[in-house]
């Protein structure tokens, strides 16, 4: 897999929905695309060293499903 330019991921921050509710880290999404320019840099190099290592961090893996009854 190709590692991620800062560019890539700071577009993909700022593509975030600001009205979206947080994850599990409790970060809200708004704050995300707000702080793009500076998360970005830091976040690339936590996402590429995860690429290259294949080590995710277990909470990573970890989602909240809500099951919804249809009728």
């Amino acid at each position: 897999m190709k590692s991620l330019t800062v560019y890539t991921v700071y577009k993909k921050l700022k593509a975030f929905n600001k009205r979206k509710a947080a994850g599990l880290d409790k970060v809200p999404c708004k704050l995300l695309r707000i702080s793009a320019e500076i998360v970005a840099p830091l976040l690339t190099q936590i996402l590429n060293k995860t690429i290259s290592t294949s080590i995710f961090p277990t909470d990573w893996k970890l989602a909240r499903v809500t099951p919804i009854f249809k009728k």
